[in-house]
């Protein structure tokens, strides 16, 4: 089975560096851009499923990426991160010393949000739902979020929740491509939008 994982394309909210998690923001103009710039690759592959979480720079990116409408599953959906959605990283790093150190906590959760721990449990429920829908050799995209993104690549590798902030950002309509064989995940490559260079590994 191959994964191609898409992380939705721009937002004005990622260009003001603002935290969205299930806010609903939409694509900006770059973002459909990017998002569009997928379709003549995507239209050369016998996509078995399209999934996109319920956020609409999700949809939106996985239809302009696939020409297709996507099986919606809440469980990518991104972290919500409850009162600090629409705030900046380093805003609310500058109020509270022990900010950096307390939100990687596998289960400190955002006042009215959701932990790393709540995150995790539910992406790979979904991957679970996924992958058993589908047969071995089949290729799926699948188009999330930063967080939820790191949480699929979690899964895919097995790594311990703690290990996931780690990794390195997935960047906007950026693809990363899995295969896997039977509980053996890989990571083949790691791809840009078609317009700009291809990174391999």
């Amino acid at each position: 089975m191959r994964i191609y994982l898409l992380r939705h394309g721009e937002t004005d909210w990622n260009v003001a560096m603002k935290i969205q998690g299930h806010t609903d923001i939409a694509l900006n103009s770059n973002g459909v851009r990017q998002a569009k710039s997928w379709l003549p690759f995507f239209a050369q592959i016998s996509l078995a499923g399209v999934y996109s979480s319920s956020l609409s720079r999700a949809m939106e990116t996985a239809r302009l990426a696939s020409g297709r409408a996507p099986c919606v599953i809440d469980g990518l959906n991104e972290r919500n991160y409850g009162e600090w959605e629409g705030c900046r990283w380093h805003d609310l790093a500058a109020e509270d010393v022990n900010f950096d150190r307390r939100w990687k906590l596998p289960h400190s959760a955002p006042p009215g949000g959701e932990s790393r721990f709540q995150l995790q449990a539910r992406v790979h429920s979904a991957m679970e739902s996924i992958i058993s829908s589908h047969a071995d050799g089949s290729e799926i995209l699948i188009v999330a979020h930063g967080g939820s993104g790191k949480a699929v690549l979690g899964y895919a590798n097995k790594l311990p929740i703690e290990m996931l902030a780690a990794l390195p950002a997935l960047r906007n309509a950026g693809v990363t491509v899995l295969h896997g064989e039977g509980d053996c995940w890989n990571i083949e490559e790691e791809m840009t939008p078609v317009d700009l260079p291809v990174l391999n590994f």
